[in-house]
């Protein structure tokens, strides 16, 4: 993979509609399922996105009335990209008001080898001015590129999302295939 670059940038602060009150949600309000790439915990919730759609960010910064729909990818082939998005609702605030939440992303080969290893770092440190409830995007997105000579099979995807100030840490994890040609 062409490094696995971590693109930096700040946190998406538009909220979409759905909301994760003490657990992921959908559109009517009821609870779905923990699943090993969305989880919930203590009234935090994250969730790791894979999407192969290069207009993600446009999508994604949308009115709060208009709820984003972000396609999911689960395979890939050569110069084919994927974008890892996290998602995360109801981060707890700080006496100031203030979120602060860590990510830390690990992308694993077919071989077990791994093409990149990010330690924890911020990833949605902010003053909220808005509803902790309402879904956000965190700072840690990562772009994928295959290149030749990248193994087909599955590749592994790990995230922990930690939520310092409720001292709740979500693993979450996810798979995407590289096609052979």
């Amino acid at each position: 993979m062409r490094s696995a670059s971590l693109l930096a940038m700040l946190a998406v602060l538009l909220p979409a509609t759905a909301m994760a009150q003490s657990g992921w949600r959908d559109a009517d309000g009821t609870p779905v399922p923990q699943t090993e790439a969305a989880r919930s915990e203590g009234g935090f919730a994250a969730s790791l996105v894979i999407t192969d759609d290069a207009d993600w960010q446009q999508k994604w910064e949308t009115p709060p009335e208009h709820t984003p729909s972000l396609r999911g990818a689960d395979s890939v082939g050569l110069g084919g990209e994927l974008y890892v998005l996290t998602l995360l609702s109801n981060p707890m605030l700080d006496a100031k008001g203030d979120t602060n939440v860590v990510c830390g992303v690990e992308i694993q080969r077919p071989d077990g080898s791994y093409d990149a290893q990010h330690p924890q770092t911020p990833c949605f440190k902010t003053r909220l001015h808005t509803d902790p409830t309402l879904v956000y995007m965190t700072g840690m997105v990562v772009k994928m590129r295959v290149e030749a000579g990248d193994p087909p099979g599955v590749w592994t995807v790990r995230m922990k999302v930690k939520d310092i100030n409720r001292n709740v840490e979500l693993p979450l994890q996810s798979t995407f295939e590289v096609r052979d040609r």
